[in-house]
């Protein structure tokens, strides 16, 4: 009898986290307004569908074994980082010296990265190692015979569980592979290899199959690649770490951040094994500080989207870069000598954005009040060739500005009266064109 109970407490440990992966689907399922149920007939075919694709997919694993040539197995495995962020560097040996460096202790063997993207099979850069499903890139390439047989075995497991819930909601098919076959790759290889998953903060509502999976040989890392991820009473806000801290708390053993009170922060709301690590921006960083001649301001905007409302809205955003503009011109005329804006922001601009902001700074440019910067311009060496930086609440560049000793204020000009801190990571907050004045008399003249 006690066995009997030792096996099912284990059983339950080892397939806790699929219920929280279980959970989180159905959550968003739920959100989406999917979930209805329906025909008998229709679930038959879902399943048979699903059951046909793996079938396929066993076979070519099977198939692949015996033309495939030994490749190094890789140990880390990167989720969601954008094109946009691995071209700013040159080459996946570049890349691997950025997570090899000793604040993140990481192997610097290139070859031993996977980056798994969504449109993994478009990307231009042809010399790094992407695959849409990572999962399924080890199964075809890596797995043993032995483990190709463990992992069918764990399928037809998974597939039993999670029939039981099909008379309350019907999953979608892709929701079934990650519950089913997606799981049992991770589930399988996981004890026989040594892995370290790296994802980012873009994952904090919905992690990768493969952060549920309970397993020592696997270390969970979340990087904060942006520091602005605290609550500020503003509404509906994308890092709402009150809603995800279990998420933070069970998926993940490793958390780096940029600064103390990052680690303080996170620790708060119960997230250990919290690291600051100093700025986590993609690109290579300047190690000189450079001392700018001219009198030069760059701004990190916030690009509004369409319809916000929060402190991010397109007339906070406008407001805010009007009021550098005006000050900027009475002290030009002070100085009797011109003041370069340079303007950038955190992205390409998307159809989503705001168009009135979009079209303000079409004005702005077009009227050489303002000079607009590349998103992908290395941001070290932009902040280190201004006399100061201002940046939006509570953008990152902030704190690098603050490393590279520039002077740096968060600025916010807006008709409400939002609840913000005066400052974060010491660095203060203006609100107000008098301030904003006095902070560039300073620096600039």
């Amino acid at each position: 009898m006690k066995k009997r109970i030792s096996q099912a407490t284990s059983q339950t440990c080892e397939y806790a986290g699929w219920e929280r992966l279980l959970k989180q689907e159905l959550q968003i399922l739920l959100l989406q307004g999917n979930g209805l149920k329906v025909s008998k007939m229709k679930k038959i075919l879902v399943n048979t569908f699903l059951i046909t694709l793996v079938h396929l997919i066993f076979l070519a694993a099977k198939t692949r074994k015996l033309f495939l040539r030994k490749h190094l197995f890789p140990t880390i495995i990167v989720f969601s980082l954008t094109e946009e962020q691995l071209q700013n560097f040159p080459t996946q040996n570049h890349v691997a010296a950025f997570f090899g460096s000793d604040r993140f202790g990481f192997t610097k063997n290139a070859n031993e990265y996977l980056f798994e993207r969504p449109t993994a099979f478009t990307f231009r850069n042809q010399g790094y190692s992407t695959t849409n499903i990572a999962a399924l890139h080890l199964f075809l390439n890596f797995a043993t015979k032995e483990e190709i047989r463990n992992i069918w075995r764990e399928f037809q497991k998974l597939r039993i569980k999670l029939s039981k819930y099909d008379n309350r909601i019907q999953l979608p098919i892709k929701t079934r592979f990650r519950l089913t076959f997606e799981y049992s790759i991770w589930f399988i290889l996981s004890r026989s290899n040594a892995l370290t998953l790296v994802t980012t903060q873009t994952h904090l509502k919905k992690s990768p199959t493969a952060f549920f999976v309970e397993d020592r040989n696997l270390t969970k890392v979340m990087l904060w690649y942006s520091s602005n991820f605290r609550q500020f009473q503003i509404p509906e806000s994308e890092y709402d770490i009150d809603a995800f801290g279990s998420n933070l708390r069970e998926n993940y053993n490793m958390h780096f951040v940029w600064a103390p009170e990052d680690v303080d922060y996170l620790k708060q709301k119960g997230v250990h094994q919290v690291t600051a690590v100093g700025s986590i921006v993609f690109q290579e960083p300047e190690k000189r500080i450079h001392v700018a001649s001219r009198r030069t301001i760059t701004y990190f905007d916030v690009t509004p989207y369409l319809n916000s409302t929060d402190i991010y809205s397109s007339e906070n955003s406008i407001l805010t870069l009007d009021s550098i503009i005006k000050v900027c011109k009475n002290l030009e005329t002070q100085l009797q000598e011109s003041i370069v804006i340079n303007l950038k922001p955190k992205r390409e601009y998307k159809k989503s954005h705001s168009s009135k902001y979009l079209n303000y700074l079409a004005g702005l440019e077009k009227g050489n009040q303002i000079k607009s910067i590349r998103p992908i311009e290395n941001i070290y060496k932009l902040i280190s060739s201004s006399r100061v930086v201002i940046c939006f609440p509570f953008t990152s560049p902030a704190l690098i500005a603050k490393e590279l000793e520039v002077p740096v204020i968060y600025l916010l000009i807006s008709k409400n009266k939002e609840i913000l801190p005066s400052e974060m990571h010491g660095i203060p907050l203006v609100t107000d064109t008098v301030e904003l004045r006095k902070f560039l008399e300073k620096y600039l003249t």
